[in-house]
C-alpha cells in the first residue's frame, strides 16, 4: 500500500515534470539499489520502495528529470558508478576519496551495520582478540568488506546474497557476518532460525546518500548541486508529512 506521504511526493513530483523541461537528452535516470535496507527496500509483494525512493521521486520531478528504479547486487556498484551514465546508486556511505565524495548527494535516512553471530561462537564482537581471531565476512563487493579489510580483520569471502551468508554462519564457516538488518527479508522459517541460534550486535549507524555516476557528473557538472538542492527540498516534505510512514513493517 502507498503511504499517504508517499503519494503526495510522487504528486509533487508528477506536477513537476508537467512545469519543467528534461534536462539532457530524454533518457531516464536509472537509480540502483540492492533493496536490502529499510530507506529503499524490496519485496514482492510491493517492489521498490522507502523514505529514500519517495525523496528521490520528489527530487527528480522537480528536475524535470525521469526515474526508474532497478535493483542490483552490491558486487555492482562500483562498476555502474564508474560506467554507466544516467546512473544513481544508493545507498552510499559519506567516506572514500575525494573524488568519489564530491558525486554524492544527500543524505537520506540512516543504515544500521550489524555484526550476526553463533550464540555459542567461540569469538564474539565484544571479545577481546576478535578481530585478530574471529573469522568475518561481509557482503562481496561492499565497502564494509574493504573497511573490514582495512581494519585487520580476518578476511573470508562473503557472498552477495543474504541467505549465503546466513549459511556461512550457520555452518561454522564464519564466527560472524557484518552487514545491514536483512532478518525482514529473510523466509519466516529462516528467520525463526536465525533468532533461536544467531545473536545480533550494533557495529555502527551512519548516514547514507544517493553517489551519482562519474559519467553523469562529468557529462552535467551542475547537476550534482541542482540534485542536492532538490533532494533537500523534498526531504523537508518527507519529513513533515511522513514520519509515521518511515518505519517499515517486519
Amino acid at each position: 500500500m502507498v503511504s499517504g506521504a508517499a503519494k503526495r511526493l510522487i504528486a509533487a513530483a508528477l506536477l513537476a515534470c508537467a512545469t519543467h523541461s528534461a534536462h539532457g537528452d530524454d533518457a531516464p535516470i536509472r537509480l540502483y539499489t540492492h533493496g536490502d535496507t529499510y530507506p529503499a527496500q524490496w519485496s514482492e509483494k510491493g517492489g521498490i520502495s522507502g523514505i529514500a525512493i519517495d525523496v528521490a521521486t520528489c527530487a527528480f520531478g522537480n528536475l524535470g528529470q525521469d526515474v526508474v528504479f532497478e535493483l542490483a547486487p552490491l558486487s555492482r556498484a562500483t562498476e555502474l558508478m564508474s560506467t554507466q551514465d544516467h546512473a544513481v546508486w544508493y545507498p552510499s556511505i559519506l567516506a572514500g576519496d575525494e573524488e568519489r565524495m564530491a558525486r554524492l548527494v544527500g543524505p537520506v535516512s540512516q543504515v544500521e551495520l550489524m555484526w550476526y553471530f553463533p550464540k555459542t561462537a567461540k569469538y564474539k564482537p565484544s571479545d577481546e582478540g576478535f578481530r585478530e581471531h574471529a573469522k568475518v565476512t561481509a557482503y562481496t563487493g561492499s565497502r564494509t568488506e574493504v573497511m573490514l579489510k582495512n581494519e585487520g580483520y580476518s578476511l573470508v569471502p562473503g557472498s552477495a546474497d543474504h541467505m549465503r551468508l546466513v549459511h556461512l554462519l550457520i555452518s561454522g564457516t564464519v564466527d560472524a557476518v557484518l552487514a545491514v538488518d536483512f532478518r525482514w527479508k529473510l523466509p519466516t522459517a529462516t528467520n525463526r532460525l536465525v533468532a533461536k541460534h544467531m545473536d545480533l550486535a550494533l557495529y555502527k549507524s551512519f548516514p547514507v546518500a544517493y553517489q551519482v555516476s562519474r559519467p553523469l557528473a562529468e557529462r552535467e557538472p551542475d547537476f550534482i548541486e541542482r540534485f542536492q538542492d532538490a533532494v533537500d527540498t523534498c526531504k523537508v516534505t518527507a519529513n513533515a508529512e511522513g514520519a509515521e510512514d518511515r518505519t517499515p513493517a517486519h
